[in-house]
């Protein structure tokens, strides 16, 4: 089976950023997130509410393991900005019902990409 036979979706997807940033109340430096590493792939939903696109749900592989979570993270620790047609069936499965397989689809990953480049 040729990789344009299996199922695929559209989505956006972002690296963490790999530069060391300010965290919490007591201002702790930080690499990468609580929950993801520094230059980890997320795959990124939607922006699904109000805030202007200030944090995002996102899917990737967790900090320190191999099983793949959900999770909410802020736009501005995340770099490389990309539309990505993806085929990895875990992937597609969670984020086909958000993004789709359609030329709109690829588009509008396309514009949400550049938005936040």
């Amino acid at each position: 089976m040729s990789e344009h036979d299996q199922p695929s979706t559209w989505c956006v997807v972002a690296n963490v950023a790999r530069e060391p940033h300010l965290e919490g109340h007591d201002g702790e430096m930080r690499l990468g997130t609580k929950r993801f590493a520094p230059g980890a792939k997320l795959y990124c939903f939607p922006v699904s509410w109000g805030d202007g696109g200030e944090r995002l749900m996102v899917y990737g592989r967790h900090r320190g393991g191999t099983r793949l979570i959900t999770a909410i993270v802020a736009t501005k620790w995340l770099t490389g900005w990309r539309a990505k047609r993806v085929f990895k069936p875990e992937i597609v499965a969670r984020m086909k019902p958000h993004w789709g397989d359609s030329d709109e689809a690829r588009d509008r990953a396309e514009k949400t990409a550049r938005r936040f480049d």
